[in-house]
């Protein structure tokens, strides 16, 4: 009863007190790609020290932060769909990136334009359907390059000059400031197609990090245990299956690398553009030969050229906050604005040795989450355990809304506004799924649970197994315990909470799943290994 009364007495207060600018707050939700907790400074850990994220620093300070935000799945597309839809992938129907997503469903901007909001989408999309419920969508081509990429405006095609976030944010501040000028409130979801393989950085950030030395992984050179199939089998290996021209960016002789996918890369951009980056990375490689001597020291500067190219891309989204920061507060719109900050879902940075994402492991799953709304939610640190199916009804709760139909999702509106309820985590568990196989980097179909001490992830395809980890002594999930006697029944009450999660989600999908004939990649399957280039090709 006490929390009903707050909850009715909190929308209220609220709406009453943006009633002197709108009825309702502007909203703005930004969301990077393969960003997890360890992509900028927002939170503690082994690579705080070298990276340069001062704009998302300063918002973090300054907004209400989560610690346990996580994904319902492991790739971007079917996540987006989620926070669209307040869904689980396997109800909303985008459970892998060659899925038609079904636009007709309800989706948050519909229910914010039946209430007087002007939306918009602009930037990244990837969910095989046209944008709907937004009165303005700009969203880049699905094989767009960091630099002059297509942008699809309400159906024409536009080309564009310049570097790909910057392109997204002007965009945005573009369509912001005619939006303001509308007298009715806003939504705007930017999606920035950072941090996302090819990590190609801006040209005034090509040398950010050239003298940055990243600590090593303790499991770069990984070695998998015989309960470890599934991590096994992928091939997400810096070492081996980045692709020496594309990602990595070795020149040799006076040209570049293999590059399986030139248009999305070097293709794409003009001709002073190329000779500048060509010059930067024949310098970089031409200083690289000297410390590499043999294949392990080519394993490690291949781990230092993917951080610093990663780190440099995750520069320019840091500087498109302080830029949509700055611009709220030059024209007055700081207090009437909520501002989100999120990511589609982490990424391995040389975990295990990989890139990429995918698994059912903290650095995927785990993501930030950024609260800002000024004078309204009081800054600080939030330990509840939520995931990205939360963010649709806790919108529409926060503007006194119901929704029309099932969402999946659930409001964390409280923990907005009563700091006493910051440290409450769930007590039932959160639930993951991994849809998308046979695909480009091999990583088997899984579903799991994921509590505050323990993981169980169960990889059904034959020949299926089980993964347990005790998250408290092993936070990497090295130490598969499925056959550890000490967790027997740890482990027991664990899959009968998973499957109660399953069923309450109505997720039978495993089952549909090993029926599926599904074939996705990214592009041409290479003719040759991804390594190739011995040191003595380098220097030719």
């Amino acid at each position: 009863m006490r929390r009903f009364i707050f909850h009715i007495l909190l929308t209220i207060i609220l709406i009453s007190s943006c009633q002197e600018k709108t009825e309702h707050p502007n909203i703005i939700i930004i969301t990077a790609t393969d960003f997890g907790l360890r992509s900028s400074n927002i939170y503690e850990h082994e690579f705080s020290s070298f990276l340069k994220t001062n704009n998302l620093d300063s918002l973090s300070r300054r907004s209400l932060k989560f610690n346990n935000f996580f994904t319902v799945t492991g790739v971007g597309g079917p996540n987006r769909a989620s926070v669209l839809t307040g869904l689980y992938p396997h109800v909303h129907g985008l459970k892998y990136h060659e899925e038609l997503f079904d636009r007709n469903q309800k989706l948050l901007p519909h229910r914010l334009r039946e209430n007087g909001y002007n939306t918009a989408i602009i930037g990244d999309w990837v969910l095989n359907a046209e944008p709907s419920g937004f009165n303005h969508w700009e969203i880049i081509t699905k094989d767009a390059s960091y630099y002059n990429p297509s942008f699809i405006e309400n159906r024409k095609f536009k080309s564009s000059s310049g570097y790909i976030t910057d392109l997204i944010t002007d965009k945005s501040l573009e369509w912001i400031k005619n939006a303001v000028d509308s007298k009715s409130p806003f939504f705007i979801k930017i999606n920035h197609r950072a941090s996302h393989r090819n990590w190609m950085p801006a040209i005034k950030h090509l040398n950010a990090y050239d003298s940055i030395t990243f600590p090593l992984p303790v499991n770069y050179e990984a070695s998998f245990s015989s309960n470890k199939d599934a991590a096994k089998e992928a091939d997400m290996s810096i070492y081996n299956d980045l692709y020496e021209g594309h990602d990595l960016k070795f020149t040799t002789d006076n040209s570049w690398a293999y590059d399986p996918w030139p248009l999305h890369g070097f293709e794409a951009m003009s001709e002073p553009e190329d000779s500048i980056w060509f010059l930067a990375y024949n310098n970089k490689n031409k200083q690289m030969l000297d410390t590499v001597k043999n294949s392990k020291d080519l394993a490690i500067a291949k781990y230092q050229r993917f951080m610093r190219d990663y780190a440099s891309t995750v520069l320019s989204i840091d500087e498109s906050v302080g830029k949509i920061m700055n611009f709220l507060k030059a024209n007055d719109l700081e207090d009437n604005t909520l501002v989100i900050f999120t990511a589609d879902q982490g990424t391995f940075l040389g975990d295990n040795g990989w890139f990429d994402k995918r698994f059912m492991y903290d650095q995927v799953m785990r993501v930030p989450l950024l609260i800002y709304y000024k004078n309204k939610i009081v800054p600080g640190t939030s330990e509840g355990t939520i995931q990205n199916i939360d963010l649709y009804p806790t919108i529409l709760d926060l503007l006194g809304l119901k929704s029309r139909r099932i969402i999946q999702g659930e409001s964390f509106m409280e923990q907005l506004f009563d700091s006493s309820l910051r440290k409450e985590k769930s007590s039932k568990g959160i639930y993951f799924h991994y849809h998308e196989h046979p695909s480009f980097h091999n990583v088997r179909k899984h579903y799991g649970i994921r509590t505050e001490e323990f993981k169980l992830i169960h990889f059904y395809q034959e020949p299926q197994y089980w993964e347990f980890y005790d998250l408290t002594k092993d936070p990497k999930e090295q130490n598969n315990l499925i056959g550890s006697e000490q967790y027997s029944n740890t482990i027991s009450n664990l899959k009968k909470s998973l499957y109660s999660l399953k069923d309450e989600y109505d997720d039978h999908s495993d089952i549909e799943d090993l029926n599926e004939k599904i074939n996705i990649k990214e592009g041409p399957s290479p003719p040759h290994p991804a390594i190739k280039l011995t040191r003595d090709d380098m220097k030719k």
